[in-house]
């Protein structure tokens, strides 16, 4: 509210006041004057003078009351707001959020980086609040990993600012060791969120700290605001906002074991992947949905027939995953909110890209595994090869771990590659980026024996549909997802190109 509007509203009392005081003036005057015209003009200065007198009361009194009511009004708001501190390094700061950590039962941290977190105190207090049982403690920082946070932390850099004390995966895997060593109290939890930060949130019982991550500055910079929870719709605002980024954030110590511990897997972990499928109704996806024996569009078995049935037995594990072209490897995510992140990065993806025409290239033997036959096809256009890089960059990079990185995939590593290795360890998967090729697995267990390897070869050729030379369009891109115990790929939903 500006000085004037709030100078315009402290006037209004004083006025109505006056403006009650000079009508009554003139009303009594007239009244006496006209009416009592008989009176002598002493006894009308004695009736004036107490009628004036009644009158100038009676303007006090609303001119009180309608100050006693602004005051009422302001003193409630201020409630509201307990007070201000102008950096989150302030040292009368850190003393009173002490003393709050003494004595909240609930106490929840989300921030960035959490510089407070790193005061020794403060951190022992917290532990040891959370061992006896005393306080339940949740500590949310951001996850460097993440492309979201990162974007932040590059932000930030921007004007060579000198990263905060709390930054940085080493402080995360830190505090996760630290609270194993505290034998990892349950009423003590540790998460990191994955979205871009707007403000950190600390909350102490019922005593609420805000303060803002402005563009290109650093979180220590910013002013505290220190609110009560008081019921408003401000403070709900808060709360509602810390209980949606909880409910998002991931367990910090499966992203610190999944980063450190080659083979790491947790089965609470999402499995997903982003699939190009032909149209289900065209010759080209039911020939090779018939090869498989699965229909993923329908989640359909589909029963062996015919004189090519015996190559049924050696397809193997491709059969789970139905007749597709991967665009983005089998990827695990922590839980819901990682998926539909994935969904929404899919749908802006899918405005994009145009359809796509594709043309066989033949069928491959021995195709990134030696006992994989595949049927690879190519792009003029550059469309796969783009979706390709684009869902690296924006779902590979938010994904906690993939089949290889855990080592629950049927492909193998190739062998002393170093190119391999850094592309599995930064991304999750070998054979993406330059070593992109994309291709449809007709086979995953083919035999060792070279006649009846030959044979199957021969007869895969011999399918007119899947011969080299022949072009089919794609039309959309699909997300698959498998939850733990699965044995087969199913969609979730699926992505129009209309680019």
């Amino acid at each position: 509210m500006s000085r004037r509007v709030q100078a315009k509203e402290a006037l209004t009392p004083i006025r109505l006041g006056i403006a009650v005081f000079v009508t009554s003036v003139g009303v009594v005057s007239a009244i006496v004057t006209i009416l009592v015209a008989s009176l002598s003009v002493t006894l009308k200065v004695v009736i004036l003078a107490s009628l004036v007198l009644l009158s100038a009361c009676v303007g006090s009194f609303l001119v009180g009351h309608q100050a006693g009511r602004r005051r009422s009004a302001l003193s409630d708001k201020e409630t509201f707001l307990v007070r201000t501190y102008p950096y989150s390094q302030h040292p009368e700061f850190f003393t009173n959020v002490e003393r709050l950590a003494r004595m909240a039962s609930e106490i929840t941290l989300i921030g960035t980086g959490l510089n407070l977190l790193w005061q020794e105190n403060i951190l022992d207090l917290l532990i040891a609040r959370a061992r006896s049982g005393e306080s339940q403690v949740t500590v949310c920082l951001g996850n460097s990993g993440s492309p979201h946070v990162l974007d932040r932390l590059i932000e930030e850099r921007m004007d060579e600012n000198r990263a905060p004390l709390g930054r940085g995966a080493r402080n995360v895997q830190a505090l996760v060791e630290r609270l194993e060593n505290a034998g990892n109290p349950d009423a003590f939890k540790f998460l990191l969120f994955e979205h871009y930060p707007t403000f950190a949130i600390l909350i102490f019982g019922n005593q609420i700290f805000v303060y803002p991550y402005a563009y290109q500055v650093l979180g220590t910079s910013s002013p505290i605001l220190q609110i009560k929870d008081d019921g408003s719709p401000e403070t709900e605002f808060f709360k509602a906002h810390a209980q949606r980024v909880l409910r998002d954030a991931v367990p910090a110590r499966d992203v610190v074991k999944a980063h450190h511990n080659s083979g790491f897997y947790s089965s609470e972990w999402k499995s997903a992947a982003v699939f190009a499928i032909p149209e289900p109704d065209t010759e080209f996806y039911q020939a090779g949905s018939a090869l498989l024996g699965y229909d993923i569009w329908r989640e359909a078995k589909i029963p062996a027939s015919g004189e090519h049935a015996y190559i049924r037995q050696y397809v193997g594990e491709a059969a789970n995953y139905g007749f597709h072209l991967t665009l983005a490897d089998a990827l695990f995510f922590c839980n819901a909110a990682a998926l539909n992140r994935v969904r929404a990065e899919l749908r802006l993806l899918a405005e994009q890209f145009n359809s796509v025409c594709l043309t066989s290239s033949g069928i491959f033997d021995g195709f990134q595994d030696p006992a994989a036959t595949v049927l690879q096809v190519s792009d003029n256009s550059g469309t796969l090869e783009a979706l390709h890089h684009e869902l690296v960059g924006r779902v590979y990079s938010i994904a906690i771990s993939s089949t290889f990185r855990a080592g629950r995939a049927r492909k193998r590593l190739p062998q002393n590659e170093s190119r391999a290795r850094l592309m599995v360890k930064r991304y999750g998967a070998p054979y993406i980026l330059a070593s992109f090729t994309p291709h449809f697995t007709l086979c995953s267990a083919m035999p060792t024996d070279p006649a009846t390897r030959a044979r199957i070869l021969r007869d895969l050729n011999s399918n007119s549909i899947l011969a080299a030379g022949e072009n089919f369009e794609i039309n959309e891109i699909v997300m698959v997802v498998r939850d733990s115990g699965e044995e087969r790929w199913r969609i979730l939903e699926r992505f129009r190109l209309r680019g």
